[in-house]
């Protein structure tokens, strides 16, 4: 029982065929495997706690070139964004912003934000940017969310009311963010 050169050559390549086969469906089978692991591991969002109340993260910037009715406020980023800091000034009388300026940041995205508020009504701003998250790091916030934030607090230290966190914590006396004669009498 001797086996032409043609039937060993067939035989060769059908063993030779299931062998690449086999070895193409490892692939394959790893591919879904991943996929379900994808979806099963999805990223959870950022679970942040305050390390600093909102209104330690504003300070105002005394600066005699800024000329009246303006005030400069300088505010240091919470860490779930990519800035670090921005700063910025406020009209006291109808609260327009001007002059915003991100510290680190994606270039292009907070450059156009900043040119897109410059001029506006801070309230305005704070309406439209508030609660914004950055998709890339799930932490709750972003560049845009920040700007709101250091405007919610710089309106309220030029109004002269405290921060939520001040107020609800009773923390009037260590209160920076206030005009502490409003809640003295209550």
């Amino acid at each position: 029982m001797t086996k032409s050169r043609r039937d060993f050559l067939k035989d060769l390549g059908k063993i030779a065929g299931g062998v690449a086969l086999v070895s193409l469906a490892g692939p394959f089978s790893q591919i879904a495997k991943a996929e379900e692991k994808t979806a099963e591991e999805e990223q959870e969002d950022f679970k942040w706690e305050e390390r600093e109340k909102p209104c330690d993260l504003i300070e105002e910037i005394n600066d005699p070139s800024i000329e009246r009715p303006y005030r400069a406020f300088k505010y240091k980023a919470d860490y779930r964004a990519h800035i670090s800091e921005l700063s910025f000034e406020i009209n006291t009388e109808d609260l327009t912003v001007r002059n915003i300026v991100f510290v680190d940041g994606c270039d292009g995205s907070t450059t156009g934000v900043a040119n897109m508020a410059d001029g506006k009504d801070a309230d305005f701003i704070i309406s439209r940017l508030k609660g914004l998250q950055c998709n890339a790091i799930k932490s709750g916030s972003s560049c845009p969310d920040q700007l709101a934030n250091a405007l919610e607090q710089a309106v309220k230290i030029i109004k002269g009311t405290a921060c939520t966190h001040c107020f609800f914590a009773g923390n009037f006396n260590s209160a920076k963010c206030s005009n502490l004669d409003n809640f003295k009498r209550a």
